[in-house]
């Protein structure tokens, strides 16, 4: 199957991208091109009522997550620093969407990642 996302994706964090800082414990990888983007979820409250809200992912290419060598993946309780121009830092939460995955491929060729987060 050809790759028509690959590029525009590229293209997209080359010009909106920002910096973040991916840390697992005391271990952190510094992105310089990660762009903020939110996802639609919609649970069920306990009377069975669907509950419409926002929450953020942040879309990086899959080989800046490298420490040397070695890929990580993003896993539930990770955490990404962002540091706008103006005003705190922003610390948010690898969490798994609905499904349990902690993140998804954008793009056919696997070298774009959706990571599921939310902001604490």
């Amino acid at each position: 199957m050809p790759d028509y996302f690959s590029g525009p994706l590229a293209a997209i964090r080359q010009t909106i991208g920002v910096p973040i800082v991916y840390r697992r414990g005391a271990t952190s990888i510094a992105i310089a091109q990660a762009v903020r983007g939110k996802r639609l979820t919609a649970p069920t409250d306990l009377q069975g009522n669907t509950v419409s809200t926002q929450r953020p992912d942040w879309i990086i290419a899959a080989g800046d997550l490298k420490n040397g060598a070695t890929q990580w993946y993003p896993q539930d309780g990770d955490q990404i620093d962002y540091q706008p121009a103006s005003g705190p830092l922003e610390t948010y939460r690898v969490d798994p969407d609905g499904t349990g995955r902690a993140y998804e491929v954008s793009d056919t060729a696997g070298t774009t990642w959706r990571i599921h987060a939310i902001r604490i």
